[in-house]
């Protein structure tokens, strides 16, 4: 029991949110399990020893916000969203260090891009502990879509710019 005896706060209560989240949707139905319950779903947090809850949330009794990304997308979207949001997520770091291990040249459109990829990954990896800092970072989805494009374009760049150097030099 995660509610009584000695337990760091924290976990404590990323624990008890996704026991919640369970519960919520063994209550609502199979259907949930597979598509989820909105975007506004919501889970009871009203037994939570967390003072933190209960001092941010006039309804304790409906608490939006989930730390662990799997059970925040799981039950807001359910598992075919959740496997597809998670297979996107590996897809994209595989990408990213299959070009990362690639060769560069030492310009500073690659060094741009290894900023933005580490800074994605780190994100990513952050979020699965407390998904309001991947969902709700502007600068996340900035650097997922630039570095995403730099990694299209980096060997169309490098085959430009030798092309460029051979005609004017």
């Amino acid at each position: 029991d995660f509610l009584v005896g000695e337990f760091d706060v924290s976990s404590a209560q990323r624990i008890y949110e996704a026991t919640q989240v369970l519960d919520t949707i063994d209550s609502v139905g199979y259907a949930s399990v597979f598509f989820g319950n909105g975007f506004g779903a919501n889970v009871d947090m009203s037994l939570t020893n967390d003072s933190a809850i209960s001092n941010s949330h006039e309804i304790v009794e409906r608490v939006r916000n989930i730390h662990f990304l799997f059970f925040s997308l799981l039950l807001k979207y359910g598992a075919i969203s959740l496997l597809l949001i998670y297979f996107g997520m590996v897809f994209f770091i595989v990408k990213i260090h299959s070009k990362l291990r690639s060769r560069y040249e030492n310009n500073s459109m690659g060094l741009v891009f290894k900023v933005l990829a580490l800074y994605s990954i780190i994100i990513i990896m952050d979020g699965q502990f407390s998904a309001g800092h991947l969902l709700s970072n502007p600068l996340f989805c900035f650097s997922i879509i630039l570095s995403w494009c730099i990694a299209n374009e980096v060997k169309n760049i490098s085959v430009r710019h030798n092309a460029f150097n051979s005609v004017n030099g």
